[in-house]
């Protein structure tokens, strides 16, 4: 009995070791980082009647990589979603230059002020996405330019971007030619 209850204690904590997320940024050199997750999942199907099945499974992951030469900080991060229409996907990839005194200008590809709502798996302990992915557009990522502002107690910022809606998984057009959007929050 002792024992039995031991092996079932430790597969526990084992299955929750491995259940519990773990982040960490590596500093490569004093002005190179990578981080990033890998995200899967086990599936067990016992209809009755029917036959078993159980399966392991990689659904998502991301690699970001940073470059800080202060003032300036250069972000890129790639994306990867297996059987999904474009398996991997550059998600970001932008230049800040901090001004001081609170201010910065960030330019190139980078997550809209409206997409609160995380698309990332391991940031939605929810078991389901809502709507998100069939009836309504989740702003992701665009192309442009913003400015921010904080002081210890507030934050500003205001953005030109090639469009504004899309969902995570579009981005705009990549042009202000027809369809320029601009966010901003405070």
């Amino acid at each position: 009995m002792t024992k039995h209850a031991i092996q079932l204690a430790a597969s526990a904590a084992l299955l929750l070791g491995l259940a519990s997320p773990s982040f960490a940024e590596v500093k490569l050199n004093e002005n190179f980082s990578v981080s990033g997750y890998i995200e899967g999942s086990y599936q067990l199907t016992d209809p009755d009647p029917g036959t078993s099945t159980d399966k392991f499974g990689l659904d998502s992951a991301q690699l970001l990589f940073t470059g800080s030469f202060k003032p300036v900080t250069g972000v890129a991060s790639f994306f990867y979603v297996p059987n999904a229409p474009q398996e991997t996907t550059l998600l970001d990839a932008y230049v800040t230059y901090d001004a001081g005194g609170g201010l910065s200008i960030t330019g190139g590809k980078f997550l809209s002020y409206l997409g609160y709502e995380s698309f990332f798996t391991v940031n939605n302990p929810e078991i389901t996405f809502a709507n998100g992915d069939f009836l309504a557009a989740i702003p992701g990522y665009h192309d442009g330019v913003k400015l921010d502002y904080s002081t210890k107690d507030w934050g500003a910022g205001v953005a030109l971007l090639d469009s504004v809606g899309s969902p995570f998984y579009l981005k705009g057009d990549g042009e202000l030619k027809h369809n320029a959007g601009f966010e901003g929050y405070f």
